[in-house]
């Protein structure tokens, strides 16, 4: 019986650590699972990705060619208004050119997309890039890019992009793919320092650590160590950071636009359709509303995704 007593007794410790190495799981794990139960960063997901999913797909649900003018339809309002200047062949009415408001709104969305997420990545490319050599290295290395990083850090990012906009506008770069590569340019001159200040602050609590020095005993490289032990162990700010940087440049774009200095017409931006419509405001206010509202929309989409993921990354919260 002490025998049968004692298997038993190991058979049940047994299943025991087997079920606790089950319910192990990694940080990216345990992250992703509180992301699913937060409601409002799911909700916020799902309206960017269908905002992502109606901009790869504007020429085929896009009901009308968003430059087609049509004279006859001349600032229509949205079919709920009720109004005699409504109709049915444009449910949300038109501009004054008569251009179908919904299909610029729809392709409106291509551009925002793009404006959030290419510059996004250009920027934390070059701040990750910065900010391991600054913070691995150190001395001389981190005294240099660090000072380089202050003067640029001295510029007023929009002020800095307003004036380069408006003043290359003109120039070749600036006509290049209706001013968006300008855009991008001016976006990551000044961008990327806080990406760099952030990695370089991770880098330096990282790099003393044991595993970093077992990474240098076995005579792995610089290269190595830094994308493959810092970076990775990097990465959990770096993501919320860039969660409120693509709205940050979205924004940016449709200032700039409502300015009169952003994406070249007739390309249909949210901003530039708002800086259309304040000229009629007072006839028909739907011109500013509706981009106004879409840029509303994804802005708080991105405020609830950024905030979900800052939480879900935080091993003390819990939802």
């Amino acid at each position: 019986m002490a025998t049968t007593g004692t298997l038993s007794s190991s058979q049940q410790r047994a299943i025991e650590l087997n079920v606790m190495a089950r319910k192990q799981r990694s940080l990216w794990r345990d992250a992703l699972e509180r992301l699913v139960r937060n409601r409002a960063a799911m909700g916020g997901l799902a309206v960017l990705v269908l905002a992502a999913l109606l901009a790869l797909l504007a020429p085929l649900v896009s009901p009308y060619d968003p430059l087609r003018q049509d004279s006859k339809f001349n600032l229509f309002e949205p079919v709920w208004t009720g109004s005699k200047y409504t109709s049915p062949e444009h449910i949300l009415g038109t501009d004054q050119l008569g251009r179908d408001t919904l299909t610029r709104l729809i392709w409106a969305a291509r551009i925002s997309m793009v404006v959030g997420f290419i510059p996004t990545a250009i920027v934390f490319a070059v701040g990750i890039t910065v900010g391991l050599l600054s913070g691995y290295y150190g001395k001389w290395v981190d005294q240099l890019l660090m000072r380089f990083t202050d003067i640029v850090y001295a510029f007023p990012d929009f002020l800095f992009l307003l004036i380069v906009v408006a003043v290359f506008r003109n120039s070749p770069v600036g006509g290049l793919f209706s001013g968006l590569l300008l855009i991008f340019l001016a976006i990551a001159v000044v961008g990327w320092v806080g990406v760099a200040r952030l990695t370089r602050g991770q880098v330096l609590q990282l790099k003393e650590r044991e595993f970093i020095e077992a990474a240098r005993t076995i005579g792995a490289s610089p290269g190595r160590i830094m994308t493959k032990h810092l970076l990775p162990n990097s990465l959990a700010p770096l993501l919320v950071a860039a969660a409120f940087t693509v709205p940050a440049y979205i924004i940016a774009e449709a200032t700039l636009s409502f300015l009169g200095v952003g994406v070249k017409p007739p390309t249909p931006t949210w901003g530039a359709m708002a800086f259309d419509g304040f000229a009629t405001f007072t006839a028909n206010p739907w011109g500013v509303l509706l981009p106004a509202t879409c840029i509303s929309i994804v802005m708080m989409a991105f405020t609830f995704f950024g905030d979900g993921v800052r939480d879900a990354l935080d091993p003390r919260m819990k939802l």
